[in-house]
C-alpha cells in the first residue's frame, strides 16, 4: 500500500501532475518513468518551456463575460427560446470550430520540421 505522507510516491505523482497539466485536467495522461535503464538516455527540456510565450494572448480573441453580465444581457424575464439560444451560444460557440484543433497541430508539425523544436513559431504553435 502506498503511504501518503510528505515523500510518498503520491505526494510525487501528485507534483508531476500539477507540473505537467499546470491544473488543467481535462483528459490528458501522464506516464512518470524512474527506471535507469529507461530514463538515462534522455535530457529534460528547458523548463522555461513551461511557460507560454508572452506574445501568445495576442493571436486570440478573449470575450470574457461574467454571469451577472449574461444576466444582465439575457435577463431571467426574456422568453425561454430566447435564454436556451444564448445560452448555447455562450457553451457551445468555443466547440464550433472542430478543425481548428488539427489546423495547429499541422501547423505546429510543419514548424518542427522546416524551423526546428526551438524556434519561437514551433514553441509558439505547440502552446495553441
Amino acid at each position: 500500500m502506498l503511504g501518503t505522507g510528505r515523500g510518498s510516491l503520491h505526494t510525487v505523482l501528485m507534483a508531476c501532475l500539477l507540473y505537467f497539466s499546470k491544473g488543467d485536467y481535462d483528459g490528458d495522461m501522464v506516464i512518470c518513468i524512474w527506471q535507469p535503464s529507461i530514463v538515462e538516455q534522455f535530457s529534460n527540456a528547458d523548463p522555461v518551456l513551461m511557460d507560454p510565450p508572452t506574445c501568445l494572448q495576442d493571436h486570440f480573441d478573449i470575450k470574457n463575460e461574467t454571469v451577472t453580465e449574461f444576466l444582465q444581457r439575457v435577463p431571467p424575464t426574456s422568453p425561454t427560446d430566447t435564454k436556451i439560444h444564448e445560452l448555447q451560444e455562450v457553451l457551445m460557440t468555443p466547440l464550433s470550430d472542430v478543425h481548428a484543433v488539427g489546423i495547429y497541430s499541422t501547423m505546429h508539425e510543419n514548424a518542427m520540421y522546416s524551423l526546428g523544436y526551438s524556434h519561437p513559431t514551433t514553441i509558439l504553435l505547440a502552446w495553441m
